[in-house]
């Protein structure tokens, strides 16, 4: 009892993050969502810590409005405020990463605190994304386009800067020496630095290529090679997605307003269905790839295409990959409302599909999915939820014994029983279960009562 069988694995969200096309910042206000799903603002505790991936990784700040450095991995009063504040387009060096929910955070090799990818408030603003970071000497041409000058490897001014005519640029056939590369991962294209000091310039913008490498030869140091090879100063056609990949994946949708499917691999009004995906719904994954700023879903049932991140506007968690574990665990409310079943893994009124497990009850799980901070729990009819906001509502898992069939045993009765008959309007004035019940007992007015019985905790 109590055993668990993970059937998927949690994956880095930074796979989502593909294209420079990617809306970080406009310069309008936040838009903050309730209710909603919250995300786990620790990770912190021992288990978070024995978790805990070392090793060395590259990441960009791309929130326009900077991210400041945090004393421990909380999303509370730990921000360090005498440091500086990470300008967007700082690219920092992470030597351990602790997974929270929808949230990684990220420890400055420099030891200057802690970061964080995706924020674990309800507006799910992605704050950095991981890259590759590459040192050498290249050489290369601009093609018969002018391409624009960045002061920073900037998705920002990426954004911002007119390709048709920038006001600095390196212009068409121009060839230039390069010192440093820096590629989002699974990003079509790179942020190139200029080794005469002018700046960054991108090889890929919108879906084209607009650099191309001067020598055919590939380079050992590059093993993400994602330029031409020619002197040819020819553009490209659009290339917007990279490489799928098919298998078998848990996704939840974590966007309150939930979101429509499309018909193909492409955001834009004539690709949506009808067919639409709500908040908590869960849905399996059969081939997914990177491009347009997000990483594209395609769904085995309903059919259709679907993204994690929000590939225009304000970048923004709307799907996240989940894993869902099955076997059998024991819990028992603790909240006096008790818990209201529901048909979604969501805290939304409109899920609730009728009245649940009541204060003392002792519920049977069989499936169990964390999202953010709540663990949502699968039982007969519906599904529940151990927290939210912080809030405490189930206890468990439970350790629980089995006896043989037949084993009559002494047991602590107070707060485990069946309600039968209702006389009054006590805290278990409701009629249901308590616990678990074993017919045979009945107390001296003939009431019948279901102390633990036949299971003991």
């Amino acid at each position: 009892l109590g055993s668990k069988t993970s059937k998927f694995s949690t994956s880095s969200l930074t796979r989502s993050l593909s294209g420079a096309s990617l809306g970080f910042g406009t310069g309008k206000s936040l838009k903050f969502f309730d209710p909603g799903l919250a995300g786990a603002k620790k990770a912190n505790s021992d288990e978070d810590v024995l978790q805990e991936a070392s090793g060395d990784w590259h990441y960009l700040v791309v929130d326009v409005s900077g991210i400041r450095p945090r004393d421990d991995a909380a999303y509370d009063d730990t921000k360090r405020r005498n440091a500086p504040r990470l300008k967007e387009g700082t690219l920092v060096e992470i030597d351990r990463r602790r997974k929270s929910g929808w949230t990684t955070w990220l420890n400055l090799k420099s030891g200057d605190g802690w970061l964080f990818d995706v924020s674990p408030k309800k507006d799910k603003k992605v704050r950095l994304v991981e890259v590759e970071a590459v040192s050498g000497g290249w050489q290369y041409e601009a093609g018969v386009y002018k391409a624009p000058l960045l002061t920073l490897p900037s998705l920002w001014q990426a954004k911002m800067v007119s390709r048709s005519n920038p006001s600095t640029y390196i212009a068409p056939s121009e060839v230039f020496s390069v010192n440093q590369r820096v590629r989002p991962v699974q990003m079509k294209g790179s942020f190139l630095r200029l080794a005469d000091g002018r700046g960054w310039v991108m090889d890929f913008m919108d879906g084209q290529q607009l650099l191309h490498r001067v020598h055919a030869r590939a380079d050992a140091t590059d093993p993400h090679n994602t330029s031409a090879s020619s002197r040819d100063p020819v553009l490209l056609a659009p290339q917007k997605l990279g490489p799928s990949e098919t298998g078998d994946w848990d996704y939840v949708v974590v966007d309150p307003n939930g979101m429509a499917l499309r018909s193909g691999p492409e955001y834009n009004h004539q690709n949506k269905l009808r067919t639409r995906l709500e908040e908590g719904e869960l849905v399996t994954v059969a081939e997914r790839c990177g491009g347009d700023g997000t990483t594209w879903l395609r769904l085995n049932w309903p059919q259709g295409w679907a993204f994690d991140v929000q590939p225009r506007g304000q970048a923004r968690l709307r799907m996240m990959e989940i894993t869902l574990e099955k076997g059998t665990w024991y819990y028992v409310v603790v909240t006096g409302n008790g818990i209201a079943l529901r048909n979604r893994c969501a805290f939304s009124d409109a899920c609730k599909i009728g009245e649940g497990p009541a204060k003392g009850s002792f519920v049977t799980v069989t499936q169990r999915v964390k999202v953010g901070e709540t663990t949502f729990l699968h039982t007969q009819g519906g599904w529940v939820f151990d927290c939210k906001q912080g809030r405490k509502l189930m206890d468990g898992p439970l350790a629980v014994i089995l006896p043989a069939p037949g084993t009559r045993m002494e047991v602590e009765a107070e707060r485990a029983f069946t309600v039968v008959n209702v006389p009054g309007n006590g805290e278990f004035s409701a009629k249901g279960p308590r616990y678990r019940c074993t017919p045979d007992l009945h107390d001296v007015d003939g009431n019948r009562y279901a102390p633990w019985g036949s299971i003991v905790h």
